[in-house]
């Protein structure tokens, strides 16, 4: 039965993953066994309608879920569910917003010994501290709702409310989410038009700026040869990208993943940023007339100088924050899949 898979599918997704496959296998077993003996009660297989009330009457998915996790003693498997929903969410963007300030920080501030480990002890401490007080605020929740009911709202009932209509699919292939070869031509279009795009760039700037290339061009500044660099370090990625993408679509290979690919981007990317971070001399802006020009509008190119080198820095943070994590989601990936295959 569709909907009963669909059903199970709910249930996987809040289950520990080291023994996903095992309990959903138990637990089909035991569902299967008990439509059997309903369907012989009735007399027939259900139909549509029979099938959508009779999965309807089973515990919402995430109580089903809680009834495998681990006892829980501070906090209930009725009220288990949304506090480890909020508890995920919640230290997931704690984790990010706490990592990119202290990023930040270790670029924008005087470079000492201990900074480094520094900022991975605030990481932790917010984090262990944001946790905690969400665990004692469920906490609070579990024993006033135990002791003294009616000072609280039915919270746990809210997992008791589902809708058929929200199960997710079993196979979201079979949702429309393949990737066809459509897909794959327009993504190859797209990156020859990119390159286009970058090769006309240096000769017509207004593609870039638009109506203010103009007003750019009457300024006293202009770019270091550093800018240059940088140029021709994101045209040759792009290159790459375009290349790779027209060798998939020829040879087919676009239809099967593409994590590996998607990783050297990210690793290539690091090139322009890294040309980006260290310019010859430390300026990004210059004077197009240092001699005539340098006593009237030094303190500007200053100024100038330093926004980019702070601009650069936090761009540099958060690319390398955001590499860091992708990096953690592949390799807690590889690891959970070679756990299931273990087990």
């Amino acid at each position: 039965m569709e909907l009963l898979d669909r059903y199970l599918e709910a249930v996987r997704k809040r289950l520990p993953w080291e023994r996903q496959n095992d309990i959903v296998a138990e637990l089909k077993a035991n569902l299967e066994a008990q439509l059997e003996d309903r369907q012989e009660e009735v007399g027939h297989t259900l139909n549509a309608d029979e099938a959508k009330a009779w999965v309807g009457q089973l515990p919402a998915p995430a109580i089903m879920a809680g009834r495998y996790r681990r006892q829980q003693y501070l906090i209930g498997p009725g009220l288990f569910p949304i506090y480890a929903l909020i508890l995920r969410m919640a230290m997931f963007w704690v984790f990010i917003v706490t990592v990119i300030v202290n990023g930040i920080r270790l670029f924008t501030q005087p470079w000492s010994a201990g900074a480094v480990p520094g900022a991975i002890a605030n990481v932790a401490f917010v984090v262990m501290v944001n946790a905690a007080i969400i665990t004692l605020i469920f906490a609070a929740l579990e024993y006033v709702g135990l002791h003294h009911p009616e000072w609280v709202p039915q919270i746990a009932g809210l997992t008791t409310k589902w809708d058929l209509n929200e199960l997710p699919p079993v196979d979201p292939v079979k949702c429309g989410k393949r990737r066809t070869r459509a897909h794959a031509i327009v993504d190859a279009v797209a990156h020859v038009l990119m390159v286009c795009w970058l090769l006309l760039l240096p000769h017509y700037p207004v593609l870039l700026l638009g109506p203010g290339a103009f007003a750019v061009n009457a300024l006293p500044y202009t770019y270091a040869p550093v800018i240059v660099n940088f140029y021709w370090a994101v045209l040759a990625l792009n290159v790459v990208q375009m290349v790779w993408k027209m060798v998939d679509l020829d040879t087919g290979a676009w239809m099967g993943e593409r994590r590996v690919q998607h990783f050297v981007y990210k690793l290539m990317g690091f090139i322009p940023m890294l040309i980006l971070l260290l310019p010859p001399g430390g300026v990004w802006v210059v004077l197009k007339d240092p001699a005539a020009d340098f006593a009237k509008y030094g303190d500007q190119l200053a100024q100038i100088n330093h926004g980019v080198w702070f601009a650069v820095r936090v761009v540099c943070a958060i690319t390398v924050i955001t590499f860091v994590i992708e990096l953690g989601k592949l390799g807690l990936e590889r690891y959970k899949q070679r756990v299931r295959s273990a087990a």
